[in-house]
């Protein structure tokens, strides 16, 4: 009795197992490639950062922003003597500072160029 059981189950097994190969799932070559280049995570990094590399290329004839500065210089902390006495005058200073730096035009156009031959590289 459980010979014949398993010779039925052997029987059915053996039908079923062609039928997968039927109804799988076929894929060309290059749909493959492509999924894989669209969805792999390390190739996004490399996208990303060759993507980063054109931005700094773009950005590298930018000029620095001005920069504006205000505060107490060489006061001490005792607050008494900030103020002047019969001796002389109070310790301590109040500065005000603007700054610009112009950048030079040789050294933006070269950082440039390096910064877009890398990105050539990386692509």
């Amino acid at each position: 009795m459980r010979q014949r059981k398993a010779y039925r189950m052997l029987i059915v097994i053996c039908f079923l197992v062609p039928l997968q190969n039927i109804f799988a799932q076929t894929m060309r070559l290059a749909d493959i490639l492509d999924s894989v280049q669209q969805q792999n995570p390390s190739l996004k990094m490399y996208d990303a950062d060759i993507r980063s590399l054109d931005e700094a290329a773009k950005g590298a004839h930018n000029w620095e922003a001005p920069e504006l500065g205000t505060g107490f210089w060489m006061v001490p902390y005792n607050t008494n003597l900030w103020k002047g006495t019969d001796m002389g005058t109070g310790m301590g200073q109040y500065m005000i500072s603007a700054q610009q730096m112009f950048p030079n035009k040789k050294k933006q156009d070269a950082e440039a160029k390096y910064m877009e031959t890398i990105c050539a590289v990386e692509k």
